[in-house]
This record gives structure tokens, C-alpha cells and sequence, in this order.
């Protein structure tokens, strides 16, 4: 908080996929690529629970997918890799910035960002960020 001072009361806020995506009545293979269902749940849960921060977390992968690692997407879980990537200098040396306008679900996750803070405001008053 500017000046130092302690903040009235703490931030509250979930990194609550599964929790979320059930309050929501989405799926996880929905908060994958349905931009719509995923802000839907996200703000359903902001309302019901009165979150100060929104978060846009379809799983712990959306941005390591394209480095290669192979992919599991069940419908009812979040993604996860179905193998790791051995820890080696090949392994590192063929490590590229993913491209976040094009590359597999980068461009979904942000369009999922952007309509969440459209649809939330980004001013400091609002739960967006």
C-alpha cells in the first residue's frame, strides 16, 4: 500500500481451477478453449465469493505446452504432460520464447484475460488484474 500503511484488510482471492470451473458449471476441457464459459465461471465465482483478484488459470502448462512436452487433456481434469522433457543440453539448447499470438493455447489463455478484464474493468476499483 503507498505510504508503508497496512491495508484495511487483506486481498482475497482462489487459484481455484477445479473449485472455480465447478462453481462455474464449465468442465476443464472447456477452460482450455471456450473463451465465453471460462469468464462465465470465473465471474461466477468472483460474485458468489466476492474475490478482489481474478485469475486465469485453465493449468500449470499453457505456457510449457509449447516447448514440446507431450500433452493429456482429459476432459474432466486440467491438462498435464503425459512425459517430461529429459533435463539436458539438447533439451535446452531447442528452448524458444513460445509465440503468444500463435503458439497451441497461448492465444486462447490471453483472449480469456482480455475478456475476463473487459468484462470486469481494469480500474482500481474493479476485482480484474
Amino acid at each position: 500500500m503507498p505510504g508503508g500503511r497496512e491495508p484495511p484488510r487483506a486481498p482475497v482471492f482462489a487459484l481455484g481451477l477445479d473449485f472455480d470451473v465447478g462453481v462455474g458449471g464449465v468442465t476443464c476441457a472447456q477452460t482450455r478453449t471456450d473463451v465465453d464459459k471460462t469468464v462465465q465461471a470465473t465471474v461466477a465465482a468472483i460474485e458468489r465469493f466476492g474475490y478482489d483478484w481474478a485469475v486465469v488459470f485453465p493449468d500449470d502448462y499453457v505456457e510449457f505446452e509449447p516447448l514440446g512436452l507431450g500433452m493429456r487433456h482429459a476432459p474432466d481434469t486440467p491438462a498435464m504432460p503425459e512425459q517430461y522433457l529429459p533435463m539436458n543440453r539438447e533439451t535446452l539448447g531447442r528452448f524458444r520464447i513460445p509465440d503468444a499470438a500463435g503458439d497451441l493455447r497461448l492465444p486462447i489463455h490471453l483472449e480469456m484475460i482480455r475478456a475476463l478484464k473487459e468484462k470486469l474493468g481494469t480500474g482500481p476499483a474493479s476485482r480484474a488484474g
